[in-house]
């Protein structure tokens, strides 16, 4: 579950929800239902807030009291999924999957030979 710090980071600028919303160039309700964590926004979105707070994505946002940017990010980085040892443990990292399924992989072109 997509979390966040806006209320915290609202509170401690002194920034107003409406200020943000503004200049985020969102609705306020909108913001409002990402701040309660009703919806998650959009990249674009969330990349905006963190403009408009001033701080980086992970500095708002996190997955299960994680941030975003601490093993999914070294995973892309790595082009693996993370270790047995990365994950608090042992459990398998949610949003992140280690190779796509059957389903979606593209088919294999036949070698001449």
């Amino acid at each position: 579950m997509l979390r966040n710090q806006l209320n915290r980071l609202l509170f401690e600028s002194g920034m107003s929800e409406s200020e943000l919303a503004t200049r985020v160039r969102i609705d306020q309700s909108h913001l409002n239902r990402i701040k309660n964590g009703h919806v998650a926004p959009s990249l674009i979105t969330a990349l905006r807030i963190a403009d408009g707070m001033g701080v980086s994505v992970d500095a708002i946002f996190h997955l299960d009291g994680r941030a975003i940017g601490s093993e999914t990010v070294r995973a892309a980085r790595l082009d693996r999924a993370p270790d047995e040892a990365d994950r608090p443990g042992g459990q398998e990292p949610k949003g992140i999957v280690a190779e796509r399924p059957s389903s979606l992989k593209r088919p294999q072109a036949p070698h001449p030979g």
